[in-house]
């Protein structure tokens, strides 16, 4: 809801958010609830690595590494992982290892108490209201792409670093 771009967050773009200090951020995190696909869609962001990390925070413990950038280094430092991101550099920063989207609980529109959770499209035709109780729903992080994005879905960029969707193993 939050973040960057998120339904209440106000910011449409970097620059509303960081201002003068966008120019020192390099990469942006795609979260569980989407993916590079969702945002290529935004050409505002194609100077951004895009990277991918896991809850470390979770309560459970499976989740631990859901999530991941995949690297291949001489050495493994500090500074070899940021030049790589930075660079966005696909011989050394290889891929991201993302979750489908649809896993995550932010992904899709709706309202957590009455247990409804639909595509944005669907959402739209119910006014972003709940079928059951009529209170505004949550805007979810697909239904917020489709509103900033400014190219098709099928759009790739192709200085994009790769990704992997991998089902996590607890999901099995």
């Amino acid at each position: 809801w939050f973040s960057l771009f998120g339904a209440f967050s106000g910011f449409n773009r970097m620059e509303d958010c960081y201002q003068d200090m966008t120019k020192h951020i390099h990469a942006l995190e795609t979260g569980l609830s989407s993916d590079p696909p969702m945002n290529w869609r935004l050409s505002k962001l194609d100077r951004f690595a895009l990277v991918s990390n896991s809850d470390c925070h979770s309560s459970w413990p499976w989740r631990i590494g859901r999530e991941a950038n995949v690297f291949e280094l001489d050495a493994p430092t500090y500074k070899g992982v940021v030049d790589a991101i930075r660079a966005k550099d696909p011989a050394r920063f290889k891929f991201t290892i993302e979750t489908d989207p649809a896993y995550g609980k932010y992904h899709w529109t709706g309202h957590r108490n009455c247990k409804v959770s639909m595509p944005p499209q669907e959402a739209i035709k119910f006014g972003n209201r709940c079928p059951v109780c009529r209170r505004n729903l949550t805007k979810g992080v697909e239904q917020r792409v489709e509103e900033l994005a400014d190219r098709s879905s099928e759009f790739k960029l192709p200085s994009a670093v790769s990704f992997r969707h991998l089902l996590p193993l607890s999901e099995i």
